[in-house]
């Protein structure tokens, strides 16, 4: 009794006082000094200038230990802390593959790429630069699941396919608010210079309740750069399409800080002039003729540290010229599709931590698109003494006029116990109102749509392995429109009331195995979406899009399952992902049935099909040995099909004797089962760097209008193409901060390029499929301070 007594009073001090914990966090060069050490989620502490840490007055038991530095994965480990203290020695690996990179695509609240429940996948800074990407759309090729693609030679329209579905099918962000309306979703992605943008974060598919709807086959998350050193940088980039054609772009970016870090501005911008360019020599364009200016900013105030308000602003202007005779005025040229684009868009928001559990936010964003525009054919140079015939009427009044303003503003809460509970909830209103009008043919779209969105989200962690998310979104979407055509006026007045549900869930096998799922229903409201805004000329004839008066919302279900191993050493990581999706489509637009209008032109309508499913897998393999050889590669195999064969056109009227001639598809056009992307990157030598990326299409049944008068359509299957893209890198830091960058490339070394172009002013303008350019060399040069 006496000897347990005495080796209790021993003991007492240490119980009352409790235990220590200490450490030093080194990498291979040494001490980590600024490193983050977490204790118990909760707890936390910088390492000092020799890297050290250290706790007291710890309970004994279990503890969770994390340790964070930008630019290393995150250390984890978890201990017993006996009678005894404990000192550590911890080594951090450099995260050569940006695993432990916070996200906030996820779920509007920040969270490292690898432990987030759904996966996701970014395109930073070092693809756009390995890539020698000048725009947006450039460099959203090399994401896999991910593919880009040109629409038409008169006007270069894209649109970005996710997961084999098109671009309406997807949700664009700039910085987590859905402000890219259809109108500007036309032409937007070769807007958006890549100087612009920090990174951007893909979810493919529609795992999270935070965004809309309409975000079925997956979200695209554009993130502006924020100031966090000041830096000031220029580069010009010469390329030479096919050896012929200029294209060159004029690139800046600078940023300031106050010295407090409180305050800072990011300023950037692009000036861009590319030569229209004629395939096949029928003096008609297959790549047009481009002029743009963007400028913007980024900048942030912080009043203290719970607090921060940010705001950013763009400005875009563009001038696209396609078709013949660019040297005259729009009326005056064979064939001539010009557009004159104004775009400014602005975003306010303010966030404030409560406490360290409870953050509340507030955003508003607009946007203005001013679209000044000319489609038409079959002009000519008006002598004196010449009468005018209808064609000359029709060619003189093609000029359109084009106005889009969207609105968005919200609040959200976000609550975090931080170990294993997070609730995220908001409420958000939208509104676009878009009025489109082609007074030579006596077209015009009036379209208002309101929605008003409230959603939450529940993430909970189970026993340190499984993770779920469950959450909905209740929409209320008010759709007020007017379509005008020649004697026949639409009219869509309608409410819609939708919800969503949301649910996923993370296994952590291991360490560095893990195993996701989500499933997700979304809805297409019966709006005009950007494919419906781009007007097509075909056969020297504009071909317009019309929404049936009778179209019902579209709904999906998706499904997606993956599983991914990231083991990791100090010399090589590596990241490999194997995901399975499907989505299930009911009553989906189809669009098809070519009429001619009285005066003339023909429209298309989008109707209700019955259905279609869509259903394949991405292989990502990415990895890095050392720092000498980084490389991210993906490829994407599916197969899209309509639950009924689908009319694409028909004889008016059908008869017995030309029944055969219905053209019927049982395939999504232009999804190609198999496509993939890749970049491989060496920096094994001193000042030099060597990248090679590529872009791999598969064949793919795509519509071919063979008679422009009565619309006739055919299905033709493509060949397949794959684009190699090498370049070389010479970079030099001087002594005072400054840096210079000297690079040259290829762009489609192999000329893999489409050889069937249709030719004349009665052109298929719309039949392109495959690379966006032919062969083209190139050669910049950057030059900067930090």
């Amino acid at each position: 009794m006496i000897r347990q007594i005495l080796i209790l009073l021993f003991w007492l001090p240490s119980l009352v006082l409790g235990q220590k914990l200490s450490g030093v966090v080194r990498d291979s060069d040494g001490p980590v000094v600024g490193a983050t050490v977490l204790l118990n989620g909760h707890e936390g502490m910088v390492t000092n200038e020799t890297g050290e840490f250290v706790f007291i007055e710890l309970k004994t038991g279990r503890h969770e230990l994390k340790v964070q530095f930008i630019g290393y994965r995150t250390l984890s480990k978890t201990l017993e802390l006996g009678e005894r203290d404990i000192h550590l020695e911890l080594e951090l690996v450099p995260d050569r593959l940006g695993l432990s990179e916070v996200t906030i695509s996820a779920d509007r609240s920040e969270i490292e790429r690898y432990e987030s429940i759904v996966i996701v996948r970014a395109i930073d800074d070092r693809i756009f630069d390995q890539t020698s990407s000048v725009s947006m759309a450039e460099g959203l090729s090399f994401s896999p699941g991910l593919r880009l693609e040109t629409n038409c030679q008169n006007c270069g329209f894209t649109q970005l396919r996710m997961n084999g579905l098109d671009g309406a099918y997807s949700q664009i962000l700039i910085d987590n608010r859905p402000i890219f309306s259809s109108l500007a979703g036309v032409y937007g992605l070769e807007l958006i210079p890549s100087q612009m943008i920090d990174r951007i974060e893909v979810l493919r598919g529609g795992g999270s309740a935070m965004y809309g709807g309409n975000a079925i086959a997956g979200t695209v998350n554009i993130l502006t750069k924020e100031p966090v050193q000041p830096s000031f940088e220029i580069g010009v980039q010469q390329a030479l399409v096919n050896g012929e054609a200029s294209d060159r772009s004029i690139t800046f970016n600078g940023s300031i800080l106050s010295e407090d870090l409180k305050k800072g501005l990011t300023l950037y911008g692009l000036k861009r002039d590319r030569e229209a360019w004629d395939a096949n020599s029928d003096e008609l364009t297959e790549m047009i003729e481009l002029k743009n200016i963007s400028v913007g900013f980024n900048a942030f105030i912080r009043p203290d540290d719970r607090s921060k308000w940010s705001m950013s602003g763009t400005f875009v202007n563009e001038y696209r010229r396609g078709g013949g005779q660019l040297e005259r005025s729009p009326h005056q040229a064979n064939l001539s599709e010009e557009l004159q684009h104004d775009i400014f868009n602005a975003q306010v928001s303010y966030e404030r931590y409560l406490n360290d559990r409870n953050k509340v936010s507030a955003y508003f964003s607009g946007q203005t698109v001013s679209r000044d525009s000319y489609y038409g054919s079959g002009g000519r140079i008006l002598e004196p003494g010449d009468s005018l015939n209808n064609d000359d009427l029709l060619a003189l009044n093609a000029y359109g006029s084009s106005r889009d303003i969207t609105a968005i503003s919200g609040v959200q809460w976000n609550w975090n116990d931080q170990e294993k509970w997070a609730i995220s909830a908001g409420s958000e209103f939208q509104f676009n109102r878009v009025d489109d009008i082609q007074p030579a043919y006596q077209r015009e779209l009036d379209q208002v749509v309101r929605a008003w969105g409230t959603y939450a989200q529940a993430d909970f962690a189970l026993s340190g392995r499984w993770s779920f998310s469950l959450g909905g979104r209740l929409d209320w979407v008010r759709i007020r429109a007017q379509y005008a055509w020649p004697n026949l006026r639409d009219v869509n007045d309608q409410g819609l009331p939708v919800f969503v549900p949301r649910a996923s869930f993370k296994y952590n096998l291991s360490e560095s195995w893990r195993i996701r799922g989500s499933f997700a229903q979304g809805y297409r409201a019966p709006q005009a979406f950007n494919e419906d805004l781009h007007i097509e000329v075909v056969g020297g004839e504009v071909v317009f899009n019309r929404l049936d008066p009778n179209l019902r919302p579209e709904t999906s279900n998706s499904y997606n399952l993956s599983l991914q191993w990231a083991p990791y050493t100090t010399d090589i990581q590596l990241d490999v992902i194997l995901e399975g999706f499907y989505t299930g489509l009911n009553d989906i637009f189809f669009t098809g049935d070519q009429q001619p209008l009285s005066d003339g032109g023909s429209v298309r309508t989008v109707r209700n099909g019955s259905g279609a499913s869509v259903f394949g897998g991405n292989i990502e393999f990415n990895g890095a040995i050392q720092s000498d050889w980084t490389w991210q590669s993906g490829i994407t195999i599916q197969d899209a099909r309509y639950d009924e064969g689908e009319t694409l056109w028909s004889p008016m009227p059908i008869t017995d004797a030309n029944s055969d001639s219905v053209t019927i598809t049982s395939k999504i056009l232009r999804t190609p089962n198999v496509y993939g992307c890749g970049t491989l990157n060496f920096n094994g030598f001193d000042h030099w760097s060597i990248t090679l990326s590529a872009v791999y299409t598969g064949p793919m049944d795509v519509p071919h209008v063979l008679d422009g008068e009565t619309g006739f359509t055919t299905i033709k299957r493509t060949e397949s193409f794959l684009e190699l893209n090498p370049k070389i890198k010479y970079h030099i830091d001087g002594t005072h901060h400054e840096h210079f960058e000297f690079y040259v490339g290829v762009f489609n070394l192999l000329n893999s390029f489409q050889s069937d172009f249709d030719s004349g002013v009665d052109r298929d303008a719309c039949y392109v499929y495959g690379p966006s350019r032919p062969i083209t060399y190139y050669a910049g040069i950057k030059v900067g301070l930090e």
